[in-house]
């Protein structure tokens, strides 16, 4: 069941972005939805595991399925976020939370 939710709820985020909040709103600024899940997701998950990795490469590949230009481009990017946000919270902060008594 965790599986389905961690590919169905991105999926969903997706098509919410591509599909209908361009459509609604025609002039509005939207934020990245896929973007903003995987940056929670990876602040929220311990720092010592790789779900967020594996959920970065999948949401950069729906990204980059809408989108011009090279292939792997977003997954590159979402990849380096992850990658960038594990070395800041595993080498510079304490959570007290994933720490072990």
């Amino acid at each position: 069941m965790k599986i389905i939710a961690f590919l169905l709820f991105p999926f969903f985020l997706f098509l919410l972005q591509f599909a209908f909040l361009p459509a609604v709103f025609h002039f509005a600024l939207i934020p990245n939805l896929l973007m903003l899940t995987v940056a929670f997701y990876t602040l929220l998950e311990n720092p010592n595991k790789n779900g967020a990795f594996f959920l970065a490469l999948y949401v950069g590949f729906l990204h980059d399925l809408v989108l011009y230009g090279f292939f792997g481009t977003y997954m590159v990017i979402f990849f380096a976020a992850v990658f960038f946000l594990k070395y800041i919270l595993k080498n510079h902060v304490q959570i007290s939370a994933f720490k072990k008594t």
